[in-house]
């Protein structure tokens, strides 16, 4: 592998005390070291480890040479095209070609492991593992043009710092940054680039991934805290061709990963069927088997948040929160299949974090019944709708809605279609619900409570904190009124749905 000053300098500063001058351009190609020996013919390319006195007042290198010596050059004995590393310390000649031919020696492996991977068909997550070995407090990420990730080193508790690209920076700025006329200009760019704007707290260097002359995604190196390199920078830039190359000789495995199972997901949730063995398949792809239990979760995002967030980085985020969840753009809002059994024991705390993800937004959502056959996604996500279209209505300040908490008043506002819900129920239960507006004679609390008590007077009269024979003379004014068998099962299970749409 070639090298260039800046890796051989840093790698020589971790155990030597070193500086360097001269000439540094960070894109030079340096070949194996080699001896300096005074009246050889000297080439391009190439380091030279020497001693100072073995270098005359008129010795000069050819241009984008690397000069390692032990001792301080004199100011004749260069060339304006040289980088000079100098060890401050006293180091024999061969010592210091030793240390210098070790750096190059564990690039070259890195670059034979790296070529070994992606000839043997490892996947993209160890060529980016392998990789971070080489740097310290580096993440790499990779995603498509939708920033979904694809692929990532960064552990869990670091996971939302590497996907917002801005660390801290809030959603107002972000938004402008996605707009800054520079950044839009460097996405197009084939070239690995720094961008050193207002909108970063940290060193980001990106790289984008063009298949068959189109943009298909982002490699993106990020570091916090400290600066990055020129020699990471390199080393950056020669990861980036391994990356094309893997993704090249695969050039299918980002669209596949893009697409599956979310695609497959998107064409359920707009209604049409799909074939069993490829929606087998696709779940298959992220370790998902069709005979787990699921939870459809709806996010709706207003047309206000929509200008200032933007809905692929907060799947992503979704993503990173929930454990074993798909979080996909839906109808220009939301939907997360949340994969109830692979998350066990760890339940409470995936449904903490969608909630702190809620909050930290100011969103709310809706979740489904639990369901098993992915096939009926599209149904269990118009549960999650309607549990949030109702539960907003009964209790505005909630984050989260469960369908099971609003199956009756869901049953109320659609079993009646066009019909008012309250013309069904009968003329003489609305007058008593008129007499309780108008004199406070709580005969529909007591008919309630009647038949939550299993029809147990005695009961129901205590819970009341009435004496028995009140409570007896208010039920037969009740029947009369009705003009109904209360009696009668069906007749029973017909009030209870009334006293429960009086309720709304």
């Amino acid at each position: 592998m070639f090298l260039n000053a800046s890796i051989i300098y840093e790698e020589l500063s971790k155990t030597l005390n070193v500086s360097m001058s001269g000439y540094s351009g960070k894109n030079e190609h340096l070949r194996f070291p080699l001896y300096f020996t005074p009246g050889t013919m000297l080439r391009e390319d190439r380091v030279y480890v020497c001693d100072s006195a073995e270098l005359s007042a008129d010795t000069r290198f050819p241009s984008r040479c690397c000069i390692v010596s032990s001792d301080p050059i004199t100011a004749g004995s260069h060339t304006d095209n040289c980088t000079f590393i100098t060890v401050n310390e006293p180091m024999d000649k061969a010592a210091l070609f030793n240390h210098v031919q070790q750096v190059f020696e564990k690039y070259s492996q890195w670059e034979q492991e790296l070529n070994a991977l992606v000839h043997n068909n490892s996947g993209i997550h160890d060529i980016l593992k392998h990789s971070q070995t080489l740097y310290e407090g580096i993440f790499f990420l990779i995603v498509d043009v939708n920033y979904r990730v694809l692929a990532t080193t960064s552990p869990p508790d670091y996971f939302a710092f590497i996907s917002d690209e801005t660390g801290s920076t809030p959603q107002s700025v972000l938004a402008r940054f996605k707009k800054d006329p520079e950044y839009i200009r460097k996405r197009f760019d084939r070239k690995t680039y720094l961008y050193n704007g207002i909108y970063f707290d940290h060193g980001i260097l990106t790289h984008h991934i063009f298949i068959n002359d189109e943009l298909s995604g982002t490699f993106t190196m990020t570091e916090h805290g400290t600066p990055i390199t020129d020699g990471k920078w390199a080393i950056f830039e020669h990861l980036c061709a391994i990356v094309d190359k893997f993704y090249q000789s695969r050039f299918n495995l980002m669209y596949r990963d893009a697409t599956r199972p979310s695609a497959i997901f998107q064409h359920i949730l707009s209604g049409h069927t799909v074939n069993e063995s490829d929606l087998k398949s696709s779940l298959q792809n992220v370790g998902w088997d069709i005979n787990d239990r699921y939870l459809s979760c709806f996010v709706e995002i207003s047309e206000q948040d929509k200008k200032i967030m933007s809905i692929p980085y907060l799947c992503q985020q979704l993503e990173g929160l929930l454990i074993s969840a798909i979080s996909i753009e839906h109808e220009t809002d939301i939907v997360v299949i949340l994969n109830t059994s692979k998350i066990d024991s760890l339940e409470l705390i995936s449904k903490q974090g969608f909630r702190t993800f809620l909050e930290e937004f100011s969103l709310q959502a809706g979740i489904s019944n639990s369901f098993r056959d992915m096939r009926q996604l599209k149904t269990y996500h118009m549960q999650a709708v309607a549990a949030l279209e109702i539960g907003h209505k009964t209790h505005p300040n909630r984050f989260l809605y469960h369908f099971s908490d609003y199956l009756l008043p869901y049953l109320f506002k659609n079993m009646t279609g066009d019909i008012s819900a309250k013309s069904i129920c009968p003329e003489g239960l609305l007058t008593l619900h008129e007499s309780d507006n108008r004199k406070n004679s709580e005969y529909i609390k007591t008919l309630s409570t009647y038949f939550s008590n299993g029809l147990n007077a005695s009961q129901a009269a205590r819970a009341l904190h009435i004496n028995r024979s009140t409570f007896l003379e208010r039920m037969r004014k009740i029947k009369d009124t009705l003009e109904l068998d209360i009696d009668n099962y069906d007749t029973q299970l017909y009030l209870m749905l009334c006293l429960k749409i009086l309720e709304e």
